[in-house]
């Protein structure tokens, strides 16, 4: 079942799992990003590839990987 949905006393069949933590999800709670893979290449540098990958986030793990990184000590 839908994590999500059971924290709300509903049960919901779960379609897909958060690839950060690890909830099931129903297709309400379901986050769908697409990830750029990289390859290294020689002098290490990373170089996109042309196809995205899709990702599946829970709407907390979606939320704090969209957070701003611009962080002051």
């Amino acid at each position: 079942y839908c994590y999500d949905c059971i924290r709300g006393r509903i049960t919901e069949t779960a379609a897909g799992i958060c690839s950060r933590c690890g909830a099931a999800l129903c297709p309400d709670h379901i986050v769908e990003e697409q990830e750029v893979l990289t390859t290294v290449v020689p002098l290490g540098r990373h170089v996109p590839l042309p196809v995205k990958a899709r990702r599946l986030l829970c709407r907390v793990c979606a939320e704090a990987l969209s957070q701003p990184k611009n962080v002051s000590y």
